[in-house]
């Protein structure tokens, strides 16, 4: 994502996404978002991610067997900064920490 984006482009691409899908699965089909991560090489888009975090989750909360599962807030420090011992050496792919913050959000959805 460079940073000639915006959150309503960043909306309107997720929206052509989540159409798609819904035309391949079933309306019972739950969708799950999982929210655009911060990251140390993509600090600077930061206020992007959270704005369009938040457009999709308004949009989400409107539509049928939908959610959005915020992992976003779980890798912010207490002071708003992205944790840094979560990633490998291009501060960008997340280690075996960064995954486990993951795994305790994501696992008791997949469980239900």
């Amino acid at each position: 994502m460079n940073s000639t984006v915006t959150a309503d482009t960043v909306l309107q691409r997720f929206k052509v996404l989540y159409s798609i899908i819904r035309k391949k699965l079933n309306i019972k089909t739950k969708v799950v978002f999982i929210s655009i991560k911060p990251s140390l090489s993509r600090w600077h888009l930061e206020k992007i991610f959270i704005e369009s975090n938040a457009l999709i989750k308004d949009f989400l909360s409107r539509e049928k067997n939908s959610m959005f599962l915020d992992v976003h807030t779980s890798m912010l420090t207490s002071d708003g900064d992205v944790m840094k011992d979560i990633f490998l050496g291009d501060n960008l792919h997340m280690n075996a920490k960064g995954y486990s913050l993951w795994t305790a959000i994501i696992q008791p959805i997949l469980m239900k």
